[in-house]
Formats: C-alpha cells, structure tokens, sequence
C-alpha cells in the first residue's frame, strides 16, 4: 500500500506553496496584530490568507494523525538545522501539523513566520524541487 505521503506531488502543486517564498524572502509583513482586544489577536495580509486558503485545500497537507505527530514537530521546530535537511514527505507533515495547529492556536502561523520556520520550510522544498 501507497502512503500518501509517497505520492508524487504536481509542479503546481509546489509552486502554489513555494509562492509565498518572495514575500517571506523579502521581509514584508505578513501579520499584524488587533489594535483592540480580541480572542483572535492575528490579522494576516491578504496574501498570507490567500496562501492559506489555497495551500490548505490543495493536496500538499495530508491526512495523518498529525496530533501524534507533534513530538516530531516540536523537534524540527527547535532545530531549522533539520529542517534544512528535511525530505518532502517530513516537510508536508510539519507544514500540515502547523496548518491544523493554527485551528487550534491562533498565531502559530505568526510564530513559524517570525522565528523562520516557514522560510525555512519552504527553502527546503525549492532545494528539493529546484525546477519550480
């Protein structure tokens, strides 16, 4: 049996992720915060929200049990160093453990933008994916 994980993904189903890179690459801001009160402190820039919506109803997250996953996660998180050595299948459970954690944790998305993880991320997946 076929993991999903080891299906082969489109070009353009990798570009559509990697097109957030420029913007990360760049510095531009891609969140800010509420200026009132709010139990969902985060607003995000159009082009983040575009980039969620898109890349969360495409095919590179998966479906696997993400929640029992986190112990891997936490250990990529702390270290970018494995990330930048990470193979496809790893990095679409990381990006799809924070996809679902932001559900969950408003402004994990905010984090992974801030301290790198996302650049990191998606770094990677140009490296593995150099055509795109």
């Amino acid at each position: 049996m076929t993991l999903e994980a080891e299906l082969p993904l489109s070009a353009e189903a990798i570009a559509e992720v990697l097109s957030l890179l420029p913007l990360l690459e760049s510095g531009q801001s891609l969140y800010r915060m509420h200026d009132v009160p709010s139990l969902d402190p985060y607003v995000y820039s159009p082009a983040l929200f575009r980039w969620l919506t898109v890349v969360g109803r495409g095919p590179f997250p998966l479906r696997f049990d993400w929640p029992q996953w986190l112990d891997q996660a936490k250990a990529l998180d702390a270290d970018p160093a494995l990330i930048a050595q990470a193979d496809l299948p790893t990095l679409r459970k990381l990006l799809t453990t924070y996809l679902r954690t932001e559900r969950f944790t408003s402004g994990t998305l905010a984090r992974i933008i801030e301290h790198g993880q996302l650049l990191a991320i998606l770094q990677r997946l140009k490296a593995l994916n150099p055509e795109t």
